[in-house]
């Protein structure tokens, strides 16, 4: 944690499939909380579950350089998908996103596509591999959200 706290030339870490848990994550993130170099962080397949990616959330919410942010594999599920859409409606910096094979159903996309409404950076997200008729639901609420930007900015 350390390491990263004090790290300014790194712009990419990828560490993913390293079985880092919640206690992996929850170090990353009170390191990510003071990065200034870090834009790329991949932590797929490390067995985080919505602990940790409350640990990382909060960090995403004071973090000012990070641009994407890869959570493919884990096991946030719906609580830490809530963690997510608190975090993308402060965060101005997060471009991409990649919640894929997280467990997430439709109970946690009302949250996110409010988050989405709110957030006017995040460009890419994927929720692949989760259930599909989430996929489906937010696809229409993305569909509607970008309906109405594309209206207030002719």
């Amino acid at each position: 944690r350390n390491a990263l706290r004090q790290n300014i030339y790194l712009v990419e870490l990828n560490i993913g499939c390293n079985k880092l848990y919640d206690n992996g994550a929850s170090y990353l993130a009170q390191g990510l909380r003071e990065n200034i170099s870090l834009r790329k962080l991949n932590l797929e397949h490390n067995y985080i579950t919505a602990n940790g990616a409350l640990k990382l959330c909060n960090a995403l919410k004071v973090n000012h350089t990070l641009n994407e942010l890869v959570l493919h594999g884990n096991v946030i599920g719906n609580v830490g998908c809530n963690y997510v859409s608190e975090a993308l409606r402060v965060n101005t910096t997060l471009l991409a996103l990649d919640l894929g094979d997280n467990d997430i159903d439709l109970n946690a996309v009302n949250s996110l596509s409010s988050a989405l409404k709110i957030n006017n950076t995040l460009e890419a997200l994927n929720l692949a591999g989760n259930n599909a008729d989430t996929y489906n639901l937010l696809h229409y609420y993305l569909a509607a959200s970008l309906r109405k930007t594309a209206a207030s900015n002719p």
